[in-house]
């Protein structure tokens, strides 16, 4: 997954490089602390995502099963996570092969506030692309199967029943998923 994480951010900082010196000139942050700073910000997402999830799955078990077994639940949990790992490896490949950014259109005076509206304009009519609003949409949908493997391995290890995995499923989904995306969308 660390590879992933850093060629993806590598990508993204190189195609999105040239648009910030297009706008910027000789103003923009040089492209190796972008990478640095992107794949940082990944790793840690990926990170926080991944403990905060698993740590949902052991708080759920303490307080309604107690079955002792973490470890393991940590280790199914770990399992569904690399559903995750084949979503950014086919991610990454598409991205490498079908996109490339707009070219930006600047004002024609050049000043600073001028420049910032253009990005944020340009920023805003980049997300709506039908290429990133795919991907955002299949990965709500990889997130979903993602905490539907982990309401079943809080089934399997922990003997909760049907229906408390069920709703662990659907409130894991609500939490790390839907409302991240409800949040990114408004």
């Amino acid at each position: 997954m660390v590879v992933l994480v850093t060629a993806s951010s590598v990508v993204t900082a190189g195609r999105g490089h040239a648009v910030l010196e297009r706008a910027y000139g000789t103003d923009v942050i040089p492209f190796p602390a972008l990478a640095s700073v992107g794949v940082l910000t990944a790793l840690v997402a990926i990170a926080a995502s991944f403990w905060l999830s698993a740590g949902a799955l052991l708080v759920i078990d303490l307080l309604f099963a107690g079955s002792g077994r973490a470890r393991r639940l940590v280790e199914f949990s770990a399992l569904a996570y690399w559903v995750q790992v084949l979503w950014g490896s086919v991610a990454l490949v598409a991205f490498l092969v079908f996109y490339s950014p707009a070219p930006l259109d600047l004002p024609m005076e050049r000043g600073r506030l001028a420049v910032e509206e253009a990005m944020a304009e340009y920023l805003a009519a980049e997300a709506r692309t039908p290429f990133i609003l795919t991907f955002r949409l299949v990965g709500v949908y990889v997130g979903l199967w993602f905490t539907a493997l982990q309401a079943c391995a809080l089934r399997v290890v922990s003997g909760v029943s049907v229906a408390g995995a069920s709703a662990t499923g659907v409130v894991l989904g609500l939490v790390f998923v839907v409302l991240p995306w409800a949040v990114q969308r408004f």
